[in-house]
């Protein structure tokens, strides 16, 4: 499947890795929808990438989703390929903050539970086309979790398993399932943790030249030898991801506190 001349949908799309995805595909030819929460973010989006559309929508929210849903079906009457790339992390560095019961929760919906119902929501427009793709962000702490973020690392985790299980309904039909392993990647949200960071650009154009391969699995940069090296010694690679993965977004740190992905 070729990644230009697709009618795409981007969750999460207004920044970060979205937005990476978002600029790279319209530039290849693509018509992109992008959603967020936030309405200044869309359109900030939407004024620096000529072409691109966008909608304010949490897909957490059943009717939203019904609604972006609609808002791709009259923007292009058809949808090629659906990313799941909205995701927020809760940080819980001590015991008080691990019991955040409203944290967790949302943590839950934004993370697994709305790409999954979104997926399904999705699936008769995807299976309408000849060849279709759903792409699901996932991330190296669902398969090496650290200590201070267990419901983003399960929300991760049950994201993959729904991944492989939703590859196998969809066998012998045009809609191919991706899942993606991102490294730690540059982005305003990024900005106070880690190092060595892939530029945001890089890692879309090595994502997307990955996806035209047809991988199952795309691993960009440093996720794709963490992910080699967890195969001989999952010890060694399970530091490393926690090390990488380091840090807070806010030179403040506190209890708990939300982070893009």
């Amino acid at each position: 499947m070729r990644m230009t001349g697709n009618a795409v949908l981007i969750t999460g799309g207004a920044t970060g890795i979205g937005f990476a995805l978002a600029r790279k595909l319209v530039e290849w030819g693509n018509d992109v929808i992008i959603c967020g929460r936030r309405g200044d973010r869309i359109e900030s989006a939407l004024s620096g990438v000529p072409g691109l559309r966008g909608l304010v929508c949490d897909v957490a929210r059943d009717e939203d989703i019904t609604r972006l849903l609609d808002f791709t079906g009259n923007a292009f009457g058809r949808l090629d390929v659906l990313i799941n790339n909205a995701a927020i992390q809760v940080q819980a560095d001590d015991v008080e903050g691990a019991s955040d019961f409203a944290a967790i929760d949302e943590e839950i919906r934004i993370n697994l539970i709305a790409p999954m119902k979104l997926t399904m929501a999705a699936l008769p427009l995807l299976s309408a086309r000849p060849a279709a793709l759903i792409v699901n962000l996932c991330s190296l702490l669902a398969i090496m979790p650290k200590p201070n973020a267990p419901g983003y690392c399960a929300s991760k985790a049950g994201l993959y398993g729904f991944s492989q299980a939703l590859r196998l309904r969809l066998q012998g039909t045009s809609v191919r399932v991706a899942v993606v392993f991102p490294p730690l990647v540059a982005t305003p949200m990024t900005e106070g943790r880690g190092h060595n960071k892939l530029p945001a650009d890089a890692f879309a154009v090595a994502t997307l030249r990955q996806l035209e391969s047809d991988r199952e699995e795309v691993r960009v940069g440093q996720a794709a030898t963490i992910l080699a090296l967890h195969r001989f010694y999952p010890p060694l690679a399970g530091w490393w991801t926690r090390r990488i993965s380091r840090g807070v977004t806010q030179p403040k740190r506190i209890a708990t506190q939300q982070v893009a992905q």
